[in-house]
């Protein structure tokens, strides 16, 4: 069994093979994947892999499928006739790789890569040849495995989480991969005690004046939002502020997910799930967000009677909740729990009252009438 980087600044680390389940049901794509038209029909998983797949992504177009498995190798795919091809096999981490992530496209065919050997890789591919692909930077900050990663959407910018309670951002600008920054509200740079699980991005917020949103979860059962600024500015005492906490859980938080930002809504929404056996959808009206980040005082008032602002919707499930992903258009919440059962969840008659959960068996059934 490989080691990970002992207690750091602390704080123990948590199991690596407790927070990452295999992906033990046969699905033709990623259940969030298949509610968008575009998509491609996949018949079932790649059997190429030598151990457990733990994550599968689509990049931006649905041309390329990329698996992340316990081999410590990453799959590269193409759909053709309704099947996958393997095209190429990244090699270059020495532990489970956990979770996979493709930048927008207009950043080229870029892969990040999340792995239990503390590290995360960025690969991108030949220019012209989709069959090589070569590792350009790795992210070699954290003292535990690495959990989570994702790619901004509207910036060269990665996050990562860490077993070691450390989220980071690692930024390419002018020709060059900088150092990474570590978020944190205390002196350690821990971000969660006992480990980080999660983080994602919010999608491109225009009425935010510098800088982009990120939430993180941990196992010390919080779910904090971070505002991440210029990188580049040296003027600054720090690059980052942590702005609030969002509460609610009791028990690990496993995942979370920013829903999409639409014209028409008012709201930020951020979706949380843990070991707690619940989701909470949190939202609050945007322009009430980007007054709380510009005055601290507010924001700090707000907290003080409880909830920040902002409005939650809490859906209990039998079994803890692992995985959270928002459709395209934002209006369902695809949810799998620990013993694989995949839930589609739609708001009900208005968003505090109880969120309608349909498995997914009968969501497609539904579509097929």
């Amino acid at each position: 069994m490989l080691r990970t980087g002992g207690p750091q600044y602390g704080v123990p680390q948590l199991n690596p093979y407790q927070q990452h389940r295999p992906m033990q049901y046969q699905a033709q794509q990623h259940p969030s994947q298949m509610m968008h038209q575009g998509a491609p029909q996949v018949a079932q998983l790649p059997q190429e892999h030598k151990d457990v797949i733990h994550d599968t992504q689509f990049d931006y177009y649905g041309q390329f499928l990329a698996t992340a498995s316990s081999d410590r190798t990453i799959g590269i795919h193409v759909v053709r006739e309704g099947q996958l091809q393997r095209i190429a096999t990244l090699v270059g981490h020495e532990g489970p790789v956990w979770m996979v992530s493709w930048s927008h496209p207009r950043f080229g065919n870029a892969l990040a890569s999340a792995s239990y050997d503390q590290k995360s890789i960025i690969w991108k591919e030949v220019p012209h040849d989709s069959r090589q692909w070569r590792p350009v930077h790795v992210i070699d900050v954290h003292h535990g495995s690495v959990n989570a990663v994702q790619w901004a959407p509207d910036g060269p910018m990665v996050a990562t989480a860490s077993s070691d309670g450390t989220v980071a951002v690692t930024k390419y600008e002018d020709g060059a991969w900088h150092e990474s920054v570590k978020l944190s509200n205390n002196s350690n740079n821990i971000a969660h005690a006992m480990g980080a699980t999660c983080v994602s991005f919010a999608p491109h917020f225009p009425h935010l004046d510098s800088g982009i949103l990120l939430v993180s979860g941990g196992c010390d059962s919080q779910v904090r939002l971070w505002r991440v600024r210029d990188m580049g500015d040296h003027n600054s005492a720090q690059p980052f502020d942590f702005v609030e906490l969002l509460e609610g859980h009791t028990d690990w938080v496993r995942d979370v997910a920013f829903a999409p930002l639409c014209a028409c809504t008012r709201y930020v929404v951020i979706a949380s799930c843990g070991q707690d056996k619940k989701v909470i959808i949190h939202r609050k009206q945007w322009q009430n967000v980007v007054t709380s980040i510009q005055n601290p005082t507010l924001m700090s008032r707000e907290q003080s009677e409880g909830n920040g602002g902002w409005e939650r919707s809490a859906v209990d499930f039998s079994e803890p909740v692992w995985r959270l992903s928002w459709s395209p258009a934002g209006d369902m919440l695809v949810v799998t729990t620990g013993d694989s059962e995949v839930f589609v969840l739609r708001e009900g008659a208005d968003f505090t009252q109880p969120w309608i959960k349909i498995p997914l068996s009968e969501y497609e059934a539904q579509q097929h009438r």
